[in-house]
């Protein structure tokens, strides 16, 4: 069922693209930094990598809006010390995120969500691999909020921030302290801020 959906996304595409004047598209190409919301470690030391294909449409104005198509790692992965386990949590995932932008000279402030699909996960520490448990959700939903700069007509640098509106995964190790919102979020939360290049065909 994925595959047939992965296979119908990129046909759609494609075939946007190609029939009409009012799409453009390319493909991209960035790295990522990431932290789970909820591990107990923090900052943003897993990092990983993304790349994928993307279609833009006109919407008249200022405005414009973009599907994508990309694969994106996820993860976690605890600072080396004396007292270090080593942990690492990978996600590799296929993104399908659906932007909204807004041109301004030559930046586009964009924002919206994407459904990820969770295609391997693992977690490791000193002692090897292992089987995650509980297991990670196959799909979350994140939301995006980004900036681009348009270096040149067909170049453009993005930077994003993801975080994970539903868990990636039960349980939760740090929790909001005593307040208004605490413990509103459940579960573990994927967070991610992402640098890329986007180049137009």
């Amino acid at each position: 069922m994925i595959q047939k959906t992965l296979i119908f996304l990129w046909l759609l595409l494609v075939s946007l693209t190609a029939r009409s004047q009012y799409f453009s598209g390319g493909f991209q190409l960035g790295i990522t930094a990431n932290q789970i919301d909820g591990d107990g470690l923090g900052g943003y030391d897993h990092i990983g990598l993304q790349a994928g294909f993307f279609t833009n449409r006109d919407l008249g104005g200022k405005w414009a809006g973009q599907l994508e198509l990309m694969y994106i790692w996820r993860g976690s992965r605890e600072p080396v010390s004396d007292t270090s386990n080593l942990f690492r949590a990978d996600l590799h995932q296929i993104s399908i995120p659906l932007i909204a932008q807004y041109n301004y000279k030559r930046l586009v402030f964009e924002g919206g969500l994407s459904a990820d699909l969770n295609i391997i996960t693992k977690e490791s520490n000193l002692y090897g691999s292992y089987e995650p448990d509980p297991a990670y959700y196959p799909l979350v939903l994140n939301s995006i909020l980004g900036v681009s700069y348009k270096l040149t007509d067909a170049t453009i640098i993005n930077l994003r921030s993801h975080y994970s509106l539903s868990r990636i995964q039960d349980g939760r190790i740090v929790y909001r302290g005593p307040g208004l919102f605490d413990d509103w979020i459940k579960g573990k939360h994927s967070v991610t801020i992402a640098m890329a290049l986007y180049f137009y065909f």
